[in-house]
């Protein structure tokens, strides 16, 4: 069904009520995924907002949609190695340390470790199955939780990544909070949040409130592949102001089309027909109005930047 989401006037947030999700001190971690009842594991959907085996067996986290887990992982490492390459001098050589936040089962954190041997990697992830597939597919040994569960007040860390889940998050700022804790001084934090403000969002709602309209097979689609996993949105305006809030300076802030046209998906009715070409122009129209689908934060820990508290 489609998650009814509220708008705050004052803030600019978008959410999904509270009430739908159940609370993380009900989960208990470290449980074998072998031992998990079909009832457990939509429990576990109920607190995440995901479901508990996030890829196939292969490890392959897009097969459904008709894109390759190569392509994908080549699409995401570009995003952060760009930004790494702009705003820090690290090479192959250079030993640094990077913490990826929600890491599925840790297939950016293996293609950096490829591309940077010298580099230290770490990784949160709530899910037992893609913990233990991260340890079969890449022999990473993950931390099983969340930032709110992941011991590191005495660790820090060079950049921070968190590539496509915080909108997932029972309380996303919590998050970006505690990254900044265990940022080193200027580290980088890169994250990415989903745009409400894009075009096929803001017609898909629209369309959900019409009530003949609300019943068509495209709407439901529309609501599917745009609002699955979505608790929290922000505009991309506001997300600046908020993260700036948090005590980080933000270096770069931009938009990114949708991953199923981004990651060279062949489905028919995503980018081809009359259905994906509409998504299509929508998107290049949301390109010139850089609110693509996604949106994508470069920011960095400064101690010239005041940490306001937030109620």
């Amino acid at each position: 069904d489609f998650p009814v989401m509220f708008k705050c006037t004052n803030c600019g947030l978008h959410f999904v009520d509270p009430q739908a999700f159940a609370n993380e001190t009900e989960h208990t971690y470290g449980k074998d995924l072998n031992d998990y009842t079909e009832e457990e594991k939509k429990h576990f959907k109920k607190i995440f907002s995901e479901v508990i085996a996030t890829s196939d067996s292969g490890g392959n986290m897009y097969s459904d949609f008709g894109i390759s887990q190569q392509q994908m992982e080549r699409e995401i490492f570009v995003s952060v190695d760009t930004l790494i390459k702009q705003y820090r001098k690290i090479t192959k050589e250079t030993v640094w340390t990077i913490l990826d936040v929600g890491c599925a089962t840790g297939f950016l954190l293996d293609v950096i470790r490829c591309n940077y041997p010298s580099v230290i990697i770490s990784g949160v992830e709530p899910s037992p199955d893609s913990c233990a597939k991260a340890q079969a597919l890449y022999g990473i040994k993950l931390f099983q939780g969340t930032m709110n569960t992941f011991c590191a007040e005495e660790k820090s860390y060079d950049v921070i990544t968190i590539m496509g889940n915080l909108q997932l998050h029972a309380d996303p700022f919590l998050t970006l909070r505690k990254c900044r804790r265990i940022l080193k001084e200027k580290g980088l934090l890169i994250f990415q949040m989903k745009n409400p403000s894009s075009l096929a969002r803001v017609f898909t709602i629209l369309l959900s409130k019409l009530p003949i309209l609300s019943r068509w097979r495209i709407t439901k689609l529309a609501i599917e592949r745009g609002f699955s996993c979505m608790r929290y949105a922000l505009g991309k305006d506001d997300l600046r102001r908020m993260t700036e809030e948090l005590g980080l300076e933000v270096l770069e802030i931009t938009t990114l089309p949708p991953r199923m046209l981004a990651f060279g998906n062949t489905r028919r009715g995503h980018r081809r027909g009359l259905i994906g070409l509409a998504w299509q122009i929508l998107d290049r129209i949301d390109q010139w109005r850089d609110q693509q689908a996604w949106i994508q934060v470069c920011a960095c820990r400064s101690e010239n930047s005041e940490l306001r508290n937030r109620t």
